[in-house]
């Protein structure tokens, strides 16, 4: 038998008989140039001669086409975990990245862990798809958003596309389903009362935070417990309502906030750099994209109350013995916003106290990354160019700022309403000219050469 051709021989039960319509077929592909072992495919079915010759044709076939031999045995589950696994290891991603893809690979694996690779079909991918969305809204109570399984879809894709890489499947069934969309996540922007009335609040709030912290560290002094502490009660509180502040006046996302260090602060320039972002799990990590790395301007308003909080956290710093007494400005390298270790905040820690200090605020609803929309929707509508707007949200395009973070304004729309009624107004019954017909019309402007 030559190298490729394979064979077709009867099955035989125990005393070795042939058994009738039950064949064994073996292609042999030579031997393994790295492992020096000889590869072969055995396979066996039940059938005619004919249809065991169409086996073992398809098993060369898909030989010729660079799939693996052994690639018709491997399981979903057990492709889908050395996917993880490598993600894991490469240590290039986040832990949020890590975490959303452990979560969707147990999805998978729930439904197709013992499924091999190989019999994975379109149409077992899209009735997957109906059965997870069932089987969630069930669980939650209410329907599981299209964004949801979009991210679902996304993961087993790329699953699938490596185990078409490494030549275990001929094409990935999952690219032949259609995504599901991603819905619009529905954040909104601050009219323009509502951004003055929040900043107003946050003043206030801010200068009775401050003096309540004073009084409490002069307590502190007047007992004599300022030695060898470790921590300051109220501190993070501080950090927080700058938070509060930059996100208003730059659009900022919480993450690059979080990240930012007292180097990044140039208060002569009034400029903020952004360089890197502060994880959820308190990874510091660069920008997603080389738009992220960006200056920001800041308003002198900003820039007063940030270098009275530069004054209160170097008290910190000298009372946690983080800094050295005869030196009056923190490191370039400290976190700009501290916690009350003097370290970086926790930034769920931050998200647990937003959501209370909103309602606070008159704002229950008000996520903190809508701060970002307000910025860009407030900007473009007083005229600002689109360019200047994406460069200062960090935006590898314009498009982007103009389709997810540019929201219409009613102020706006009821002034383009307006400019059309003085535009169109109906003219003096003199005024003529010809119409397209050559006809002469009433009660339109003149067309007048420039």
């Amino acid at each position: 038998m030559a190298k490729g051709d394979g064979s077709i021989t009867p099955c035989k039960d125990k005393e070795g008989n042939p058994i009738r319509n039950r064949w064994r077929v073996e292609v042999c592909f030579g031997a393994n140039p790295v492992t020096g072992k000889r590869e072969r495919v055995v396979r066996r079915i039940a059938g005619t001669k004919a249809e065991a010759r169409a086996l073992r044709d398809e098993l060369r076939k898909q030989y010729d086409l660079g799939i693996k031999a052994d690639s018709t045995s491997l399981l979903f589950g057990a492709f889908a975990n050395s996917w993880y696994e490598a993600r894991v290891t490469s240590g290039e991603l986040s832990q949020h990245t890590l975490q959303n893809d452990r979560a969707q690979v147990k999805t998978l694996n729930k439904h197709l862990a013992k499924i091999k690779l190989s019999d994975i079909t379109p149409q077992m991918v899209s009735e997957l798809y109906v059965k997870v969305r069932n089987e969630k809204s069930k669980a939650l109570g209410c329907q599981v958003s299209s964004t949801t399984m979009h991210r679902l879809h996304a993961t087993f894709k790329q699953i699938m596309q490596q185990a078409m890489d490494y030549d275990l499947i001929l094409r990935n069934p999952v690219a032949r389903v259609k995504s599901p969309r991603i819905e619009d996540p529905k954040r909104k922007s601050l009219t323009q009362e509502e951004a003055a009335a929040l900043l107003s609040f946050l003043d206030d709030y801010e200068h009775e935070e401050l003096l309540r912290f004073k009084s409490k560290e002069q307590r502190q002094k007047d007992w004599g417990v300022n030695e060898d502490r470790t921590s300051l009660r109220g501190v993070s509180k501080l950090s927080y309502l700058q938070a509060v502040r930059i996100g208003l006046a730059t659009g900022m996302r919480r993450g690059e906030i979080m990240g930012l260090t007292w180097g990044d602060l140039d208060f002569e320039k009034r400029l903020l750099h952004v360089g890197r972002s502060l994880t959820m799990y308190g990874d510091v990590k660069d920008p997603k994209t080389r738009a992220g790395i960006r200056d920001i301007a800041l308003d002198c308003t900003t820039v007063s109350h940030l270098e009275r909080y530069a004054s209160v956290q170097v008290d910190v710093l000298h009372a946690l013995r983080l800094l050295p007494p005869d030196t009056w400005k923190p490191r370039e390298d400290a976190p700009l916003l501290c916690s009350n270790v003097g370290g970086w905040c926790d930034v769920r820690n931050f998200e647990q106290w937003w959501q209370s200090w909103r309602e606070l605020a008159g704002f229950p609803t008000l996520k903190f990354h809508e701060l970002r929309h307000t910025q860009t929707t407030q900007l473009l509508a007083n005229g600002v160019d689109v360019k200047t707007v994406q460069t200062r949200m960090g935006h590898a395009n314009a498009a982007l700022t103009l389709n997810w973070y540019a929201h219409p304004s009613p102020e706006n729309d009821r002034k383009a309403a307006d400019l059309l009624e003085t535009l169109f107004s109906p003219l003096p019954p003199h005024c003529h000219h010809q119409g397209r017909n050559g006809a002469k019309t009433k009660n339109q402007r003149p067309i007048t050469s420039r």
